[in-house]
């Protein structure tokens, strides 16, 4: 099932969302553009989306995405064979864990690039990611940024998509992802409430909705647990400069388990790291038969 408990999967998805580009639908960063870098083309058959420019890191970034009319495999390809012709190596080729976001990797001496294709009902969302890592500087997975870096991350007001009505939402919360595939929906919030009032206002709401309560998972006690079996303990390497602690937000987190007939939901609560304010909800819902 898609929603099955990983504590280590759990441990690293809000950071996948926030900062793997698929959060939103403006989610592709490419750096300004500076002499002798690659000219990424668009992909065919596409229009441009967003255009808007950031820092994270300390590096000044732009971002830009499109949607494309092509499939997935015909959109591989097509950059596959640009940044081969361009002298890049091919270092990745995968789907991000427990999703349908296709992710390509390409490195060239010290320039980085990376695309990732993310499904959509009117064609394919196509993202971009191009970065320099010289040496000395470090690498992508060691930036430190700080709240205000991922300020274009945590938007204000809702994003597209929309809302389940048969699952509850808090009062004054925004929605950041609304993502449908098939028979299963993925949903993002981030609201006031704390942890406890959040865990309190879905046992309470859902029940309202006709939901059967099932379980509730501490992701703590699934660490714990998962340490005593295996030996290895999660620990998320920080990339924050200020804001929270996600190795703390990770430990106050929880899963809670609905049944509504045939239908499932998990609600995944942990503390919203950006900024040390209220809480973050994820829904993975999934429409039985």
């Amino acid at each position: 099932m898609r929603w099955q408990f990983n504590p280590k999967f759990r441990a690293v998805i809000f950071a996948i969302l926030i900062l793997g580009g698929t959060m939103s639908a403006r989610a592709i960063t490419q750096e300004v553009a500076q002499e002798g870098r690659v000219d990424i083309p668009p992909p065919p058959k596409s229009k441009l989306l967003d255009t808007k420019e950031m820092t994270l890191g300390g590096r000044k970034l732009q971002g830009t995405s499109y949607l494309s009319e092509e499939n997935e495999y015909v959109l591989a390809h097509y950059y596959q064979e640009f940044f081969r012709r361009q002298g890049f190596n091919q270092l990745l080729d995968q789907y991000i864990q427990k999703t349908t976001y296709r992710q390509l990797k390409f490195k060239r001496e010290t320039e980085t690039a990376e695309v990732f294709f993310v499904p959509k009902k009117e064609g394919i969302e196509v993202s971009v990611v191009e970065y320099l890592e010289p040496k000395g500087v470090p690498a992508k997975g060691d930036w430190k940024f700080s709240p205000q870096d991922l300020a274009p991350f945590s938007p204000k007001e809702d994003q597209p998509g929309e809302d389940l009505a048969i699952i509850p939402r808090p009062a004054k919360s925004v929605r950041w992802l609304s993502k449908e595939q098939g028979k299963k929906t993925h949903l993002l919030y981030v609201s006031p409430l704390s942890i406890k009032e959040a865990r309190d206002f879905y046992k309470s709401q859902m029940e309202q909705k006709g939901w059967q309560f099932q379980k509730e998972v501490s992701t703590a006690d699934a660490l714990r647990l998962y340490k005593k079996n295996t030996g290895k303990s999660v620990s998320l390497p920080s990339f924050m400069q200020g804001g929270g602690d996600l190795n703390q937000a990770l430990a106050e987190s929880c899963s809670l388990y609905f049944n509504y007939g045939q239908d499932k939901v998990e609600v995944v609560l942990f503390p919203n790291f950006l900024n040390n304010e209220g809480s973050m909800a994820q829904i993975f819902y999934e429409r039985g038969e």
